[in-house]
C-alpha cells in the first residue's frame, strides 16, 4: 500500500516558497494608478494669485507709503525745507527758528501746546486729541511730537523726532525720525521702526523734500525718494501666504519685505500721491505635503510688486499695479488696477474693476 499523505503537504510547500520568492524579487511591483496620480500632482508648483498679491501689497507698503507722505506734511509744519534750518546757526538758534514756525503754523488752535528749552535745543509740542490743522500743509494733526536739535559735522542740522501717538490724515504712528538738512534744497529722511497702526512698522532711509507753490493760495507738495523695509501687523498679510487650492503654504522669508519710493510726489491738501512708483520685493519660503507619506515639496519664491500713481490718483484712489516674478517653475506678470486703502476720508467709494 502507497502512503500518500506526504502530497497533502504540497500545497503548504508550495504556498511558502511562492511568497518567499515573491519578498526577495528586485522587481518593484506595479504602483497603483492612484499613486501614480498623485505623485504627478506633487510635482506641480504652486499657484500663483497675482490679484491677490496686488491687492496686498497696496493694502500694507501702498497705505505705508502714503503715512510717509502724511508725515512729511506734519514735519512741514515744523520746518519749511528752507529757510527755517541754517547749518550756519548754532542748534539753539535753530531751536528757536522752528518754535517760531511751528508757532505760525498752529495760529488758531487752543488746544496745543508748546514747550522748549532753548539751552537744551529741545522742543515738545502735545497737538491734544481734537486736532489742529497746520495753516501750509492743511494737515489735521493730534498727538506729541518731542525733538533735539544738534550739529553733527560742519555744514549739516539734524532734527531728531519721537512720535508719539501722532495722527495725520487718519495715520496714526509712533517712532523715531531724524531729519537732516543736506542742502537748502534737500532733506535726509532717517525713519527707524515707525509703527503706522493697524498697518505695519517701516524703516526708511531717503528724502523728503517739500515745495511751496502760490498760485491763488498755498499748495505744499511733498515729494519723496529713498528704500526701506517693511512688516504688516494687518490682517491681510500676517506672514504667510496660501497659494491657489492645491495646498502650498508660503511664509515671507525674515518676515520683512524691502521697498522703494521712487519720485513719490503729492500735494498735502489732496487724498493721496499724484506721480511716481512704489516697488516691494517679498521673498517667500513655500511648502506643500505631499499627497504620499514620503512626499514633501519645497520652493522658494521671489515676487515683485509695483504701484504706480497718477495725475487721477488723488480723486479716484486707484493705482495700476504690476506683480512678477516665480515660484520655483511657475512665473507671471500681470497688471492690475487696485483700490488705495481709506485713510481719513479718502478713498472710501473707490471700486477696482
Amino acid at each position: 500500500m502507497i502512503d500518500t499523505r506526504w502530497l497533502l503537504s504540497l500545497p503548504i510547500a508550495f504556498a511558502v516558497a511562492s511568497c518567499s520568492t515573491s519578498s526577495s524579487s528586485t522587481t518593484p511591483p506595479t504602483e497603483d494608478a492612484s499613486l501614480q496620480d498623485s505623485a504627478t500632482a506633487d510635482a506641480e508648483d504652486p499657484a500663483i494669485d497675482p490679484r491677490a498679491q496686488a491687492r496686498d501689497t497696496v493694502r500694507n507698503e501702498g497705505a505705508a507709503s502714503q503715512a510717509l507722505t502724511s508725515l512729511k506734511g506734519v514735519l512741514y509744519g515744523f520746518m519749511e525745507d528752507d529757510p527755517t534750518l541754517d547749518p550756519s546757526k548754532t542748534a539753539e538758534v535753530n531751536t528757536q527758528a522752528i518754535v517760531d514756525r511751528l508757532t505760525q503754523e498752529v495760529n488758531g488752535c487752543a488746544n496745543v501746546v508748546i514747550s522748549h528749552d532753548n539751552a537744551a535745543a529741545s522742543l515738545s509740542v502735545n497737538f491734544g486729541t481734537a486736532g489742529c490743522t497746520l495753516q501750509s500743509s492743511g494737515t489735521v494733526v493730534t498727538g506729541q511730537v518731542s525733538l533735539v536739535v544738534s550739529r553733527p559735522d560742519a555744514g549739516l542740522v539734524s532734527v531728531a523726532l519721537t512720535l508719539t501717538n501722532l495722527g495725520a490724515d487718519g495715520y496714526s504712528m509712533s517712532g523715531a525720525v531724524t531729519v537732516t538738512m543736506v542742502s537748502v534744497t534737500e532733506y535726509r529722511l532717517d525713519i527707524i521702526n515707525l509703527t503706522v497702526d493697524g498697518i505695519g512698522v517701516l524703516n526708511f532711509t531717503g528724502t523728503a523734500n517739500a515745495a511751496a507753490t502760490r498760485d491763488g493760495g498755498i499748495v505744499v507738495g511733498a515729494t519723496l525718494n529713498g528704500t526701506g523695509t517693511f512688516v504688516s501687523t494687518g490682517a491681510i498679510d500676517a506672514g504667510s501666504i496660501s497659494f491657489g487650492s492645491n495646498g502650498w503654504i508660503c511664509n515671507a522669508s525674515g518676515g520683512a519685505t524691502t521697498f522703494s519710493v521712487n519720485n513719490l510726489h503729492r500735494n498735502l491738501s489732496t487724498c493721496y500721491a499724484d506721480a511716481g512708483t512704489v516697488q516691494v520685493t517679498k521673498s517667500y519660503t513655500c511648502s506643500r505635503s505631499g499627497l504620499r507619506r514620503d512626499a514633501s515639496l519645497s520652493a522658494t519664491a521671489e515676487l515683485t510688486t509695483s504701484i504706480a500713481f497718477a495725475t487721477t490718483t488723488p480723486q479716484t484712489a486707484q493705482v495700476a499695479v504690476t506683480v512678477g516674478g516665480s515660484i520655483g517653475d511657475a512665473s507671471v506678470n500681470t497688471t492690475s488696477t487696485e483700490c488705495l486703502p481709506a485713510h481719513g476720508t479718502c478713498g472710501a467709494s473707490c471700486s477696482a474693476p
